[in-house]
């Protein structure tokens, strides 16, 4: 693939799901930034589709979908930062969606090659998803590279472009593939029609889309990262007052994302698997690799279906700032060097760190004792919850609350007292949020 690799970096060079509803996302770039990229994206881009996905179809796609062209406007339909669709044998990639998901894939690249946490990049799209503009300093959005400490020289890093390449060239094949699908089965939009039809449409879409990455044998990272943006972005069924509400939306997205999607998807990518290994120098390492991409697609599909995590999820964005995007890095608890005296456990004030994947937050929490039953106040940021439980020697079992999110927790106290670890979770202790760490104030 390597006139895809070589499309990320000119793109680099230079230098539809809408994001909440009513939200505009047109002025994230400045206009003269757009009409600079615009040129590129499009003659790049379009030798890509035509060297790479064209030859990929059959006889008889070539025959469905003959005249089919690709088309750039500045800002998409929706105004939204995800804004891809297709119709009238035209697929339509606005400059302003393309732009960001290039920034979201280079910050990524850039995070993970330095032994940052990369899931700020989630946080920092939930962040711009559920605040407005007003929100911000200047009344404006803060650009993806800026919120997230990106340095300016990030394209001198041969690792960062190898990366960012394989993540934002697989993403354009996957959905121009799947825009291809949705003409390729005549597919005319969704006014008028059913919930059970908008999701059959999405998944024959998909479904052609990864047969084309099966024919070209482009291992599917990008899609894994453009969905777990998306089910970030995308909004939920919590975020409406009620089910006729939240449908009649879902009814209105020509690219509704649901776990059941994500669930068809995922299988589709497992059954092209070994395909995909073929490709790879070591196809049994590459086989490997396809796994854990299926594995962490399962996680996506999490996120969708479960209320609690979303919950969760929505009060952090809700009250995340750009300075707490800041890269960093996990911190692990180390013991002291000389063992403090006996305190009685999960009873004080801890500094703990709470690492979710590659993320860590800092969050102080103070518990209170009465016997055996014991509670907690948490904050981090501008959030707060309550911890509510029972001491069984050395171990707290109990649950936890944050506004209307509920779920369970289990830890276990260390160092006499001194400080304590365990894991949180929503439904299930086999899907935990991340694990606690912390340690006893003096």
């Amino acid at each position: 693939m390597k006139m895809l690799r070589q499309i990320a970096v000119v793109l680099l060079l230079c230098g539809s799901v809408m994001a909440g509803e009513g939200r505009d996302f047109s002025s994230l770039y400045d206009r003269a930034t757009l009409e600079k990229w615009q040129a590129s994206f499009r003659d790049d881009i379009t030798l890509m589709f035509q060297g790479d996905i064209l030859p990929a179809l059959t006889p008889e796609e070539k025959s469905v979908l003959a005249g089919v062209r690709l088309d750039f406007p500045q800002v998409g339909n929706g105004r939204g930062v995800f804004d891809f669709y297709a119709g009238d044998r035209t697929i339509t990639l606005s400059i302003v969606s393309l732009r960001f998901f290039a920034d979201l894939a280079l910050a990524y690249s850039w995070l993970n090659a330095n032994g940052y946490n990369t899931e700020t990049v989630q946080q920092y799209v939930g962040m711009i998803h559920y605040q407005p503009r007003t929100a911000f300093v200047g009344g404006a959005y803060p650009r993806p590279l800026d919120a997230l400490g990106i340095p300016a020289n990030v394209r001198d890093d041969p690792r960062v472009m190898k990366n960012f390449s394989e993540l934002f060239s697989t993403t354009v094949f996957f959905l121009i593939g799947h825009e291809l699908g949705h003409l390729r089965h005549g597919h005319r939009g969704y006014a008028g029609v059913s919930g059970l039809d908008a999701r059959k449409h999405e998944a024959e879409a998909d479904a052609f889309a990864v047969e084309l990455m099966r024919r070209k044998r482009v291992v599917p990272a990008g899609p894994l990262f453009w969905f777990s943006s998306a089910a970030v972005i995308e909004p939920h069924r919590i975020d409406f007052a009620s089910e006729q509400a939240w449908e009649r939306y879902f009814l209105g997205q020509t690219h509704p994302l649901s776990a059941a999607r994500i669930d068809a998807l995922t299988k589709q990518f497992e059954a092209a698997a070994p395909d995909f290994a073929k490709s790879q120098p070591d196809p049994q390492r590459g086989l490997q690799q396809m796994l854990k991409l299926i594995t962490n697609f399962r996680t996506v599909s999490t996120m969708l279906s479960d209320e609690g995590v979303h919950r969760l999820f929505r009060r952090q964005s809700e009250t995340s700032e750009p300075r707490m995007l800041a890269p960093r890095r996990t911190v692990a608890y180390q013991a002291p060097a000389v063992a403090p005296a006996r305190h009685q456990p999960f009873d004080g004030t801890y500094d703990c760190v709470v690492a979710r994947g590659n993320a860590a937050v800092d969050v102080r929490v103070t518990f209170r004792r009465t016997g055996n039953d014991a509670i907690g106040d948490y904050t981090y940021g501008t959030t707060a919850g309550k911890f509510r439980g029972v001491v069984e020697g050395d171990k707290f079992t109990g649950t936890w609350t944050e506004g209307a999110v509920t779920g369970h927790a289990s830890f276990t106290a260390a160092l006499d007292g001194y400080a304590f670890s365990g894991n949180f979770w929503v439904k299930s202790p086999e899907t935990i949020l991340g694990r606690w760490i912390g340690t006893r104030k003096p």
